[in-house]
């Protein structure tokens, strides 16, 4: 048994220290928080696009991004494939 002189001030007598990150708290609320981070810039910048995507899709005309692409199905078309 430990006597209570014998103890280290922080209250760590013989505990090892860590072999392994996630053995360490600080380090796994760090990972965690930045996994958040990482998902809800994503999330958000998904998010974003598909709203740019909608508004442009409702503001074109349903024939306009076929001829805007050289597509040989418009007869409309000033592009040439071949």
């Amino acid at each position: 048994m430990v006597s209570p002189s014998s103890r280290e001030p922080d209250g760590t007598a013989g505990r090892k220290p860590p072999t392994h990150p996630f053995q360490i708290g600080a380090f796994r609320a760090y990972l965690m928080v930045r996994l958040s981070t990482i998902l809800a810039s994503n999330g958000m910048a998904l998010i974003i696009a598909w709203e740019a995507y909608n508004i442009a899709r409702q503001t074109m005309s349903p024939g306009s991004p076929r001829r805007s692409w050289g597509s040989s199905a418009s007869s409309n078309s000033s592009w040439s494939l071949c």
